[in-house]
């Protein structure tokens, strides 16, 4: 089930419905959900640029796999900067005198 508590245009709502997973939306705006519920009616002319999009999203390898091979698997992972940040604040705790 997907939950688009701000639906817009529909995007999320088409997604889900071209994926084959039931879905609610909720939009305020009366315009949005016109024009959402023309996309959800004609969803199927969308299925090409939908496949198109998975097909740049297509995991080759896991984090674990990346990791293992000493691959890149983030910004933070040789970053010190942040474990410092955190050792200063600790260090900022101490009891009253």
């Amino acid at each position: 089930m997907v939950i688009d508590p701000f639906a817009g245009s529909g995007t999320t709502l088409v997604a889900a419905k071209i994926l084959g997973h039931n879905f609610i939306g909720i939009e305020i705006s009366e315009e949005c959900v016109r024009y959402a519920e023309e996309r959800l009616k004609k969803y199927k002319e969308e299925i090409e640029d939908a496949h198109e999009e998975l097909a740049k999203h297509k995991v080759e390898k896991t984090f674990e796999e990346r990791k293992r091979r000493g691959e890149f698997v983030g910004k933070y992972r040789s970053n010190s900067k942040c474990k410092k940040i955190f050792e200063f604040g600790a260090h900022q705790r101490s009891s009253p005198k």
